[in-house]
């Protein structure tokens, strides 16, 4: 992009979650969507889920409460949508057993900690992540407006900390976790090389579809990292960081 198209780019990140609660249904969604006008929707979805021509695969379009909303949207404005997700995503979750492994270490450590088996240091810990983690389903609950708010990205910054550093430490500090070293150690790897793909995909879109006005949907638990890294980036890049209540 020339100086002059790059003037006035903005990029709009709202927390969502993928399942409809009371306060964030998918009329909410349509609401903001409307309110915010992009001219570009970029979805936290692997691209193995489109076709060559970026359309969803029919299999996929109610899996989420951001599709059920968007894709509606898009065909009555014509507004374009990618995914933006890192390449392979599902593959990594179902060849490493992701999901299934992160259950059993989760629940190994609440079980050791209800019998007052781990280590001081990793009580401590897991303590901690237990009452950031009620934060963030308090989060979870609410209004987009709190949702999206300075005090829910820090509360999740901080809880994601302890999900993933803290977790670490405690499967360091208590011996019979260790079994689990080298599935977490990939675990937290992957984390940070997603959001950093993310925060890629998002800049790479923005400049090859000429796009103004970028309107991204992310589950609430990655926004803090995706506005801090693009707010980084954004002077480099020519664009600016809003909110969506900002329109």
């Amino acid at each position: 992009m020339t100086a002059q198209e790059t003037k006035g780019r903005e990029i709009v990140v709202v927390g969502t979650v993928h399942s409809a609660t009371n306060n964030f249904t998918e009329h909410t969604l349509i609401t903001i969507l409307k309110q915010v006008k992009p001219d570009l929707i970029l979805l936290e979805l692997d691209p193995s889920f489109f076709d060559s021509s970026f359309v969803l695969a029919e299999k996929y379009r109610t899996i989420s409460m951001e599709n059920k909303a968007v894709l509606p949207y898009a065909q009555m404005t014509g507004v374009k949508l990618r995914p933006y997700d890192i390449e392979g995503r599902n593959k990594f979750y179902q060849d490493n057993d992701y999901f299934g492994r992160e259950v059993r270490l989760n629940q190994q450590i609440a079980r050791m900690s209800e019998a007052g088996q781990l280590p001081s240091e990793a009580k401590q810990q897991f303590e901690a992540l237990k009452a950031l983690s009620a934060v963030r389903d308090s989060c979870g609950a609410e209004s987009p407006a709190v949702m999206n708010s300075p005090h829910c990205d820090l509360a999740v910054e901080r809880k994601q900390h302890y999900a993933f550093k803290g977790i670490a430490k405690i499967v360091e500090l208590t011996p019979s976790l260790h079994e689990f070293k080298p599935f977490w150690s990939i675990a937290d790897d992957f984390w940070a090389r997603r959001n950093e793909a993310m925060v890629t995909n998002i800049i790479r879109f923005s400049k090859e579809l000429k796009a103004m006005k970028v309107l991204v949907l992310v589950g609430f638990e990655h926004r803090y990292y995706l506005r801090k890294r693009l707010a980084e980036q954004a002077p480099k890049e020519g664009f600016v960081v809003k909110e969506y209540w900002e329109y």
